[in-house]
């Protein structure tokens, strides 16, 4: 009885220590500046989490008075790791989107384009592109939820 209990020991030991260490990769970025690239913008939070294994969260605490327009310059890169992007943690977020990431001007390119799964993008106004708001390439268990888009792009393929 013993050594199977010492060897539940180990084994519950060894997935506490894995989930532990998988927690431990996951990271939050957070966007403060309405900026196209750079320190706290979304670019370089796309980029951050891009980098950082596991299911990161992209929060925003911009300061000011929304709405926010985030007028984007070329495309964002491509999401490569899952990421929760979640435009409902701006203060004073109530049930419609404080942020609007705009692509006026920038041609046929998508707002965001998830080439992986288990991605979320949630509380966003996406507005101006001349591709698709959301391009859901791959994967698989994305969530989008609670954005708003203009007429003239389409959410996702």
């Amino acid at each position: 009885f013993r050594s199977k209990l010492v060897k539940l020991f180990w084994m519950l030991l060894l997935i506490g220590s894995g989930v532990w260490a998988e927690s431990l990769r996951a990271a939050t970025f957070i966007v403060s500046s309405t900026s196209n690239a750079g320190p706290g913008s979304l670019r370089q939070a796309i980029i951050e989490a891009n980098n950082s294994p596991g299911l990161d969260t992209i929060s925003f605490s911009i300061l000011g008075l929304p709405p926010f327009l985030i007028q984007i310059e070329g495309a964002f890169p491509a999401i490569t790791d899952p990421v929760r992007i979640d435009g409902r943690t701006q203060p004073g977020f109530v049930s419609l989107p404080l942020i609007e990431i705009n692509g006026q001007g920038q041609g046929p390119i998508d707002g965001f384009a998830i080439k992986s799964g288990q991605s979320e993008i949630r509380g966003l106004a996406i507005t101006g592109f001349g591709g698709y708001a959301i391009r859901l390439e791959t994967g698989g268990g994305n969530l989008v939820q609670g954005n708003q888009r203009s007429s003239s792009c389409a959410f996702y393929a």
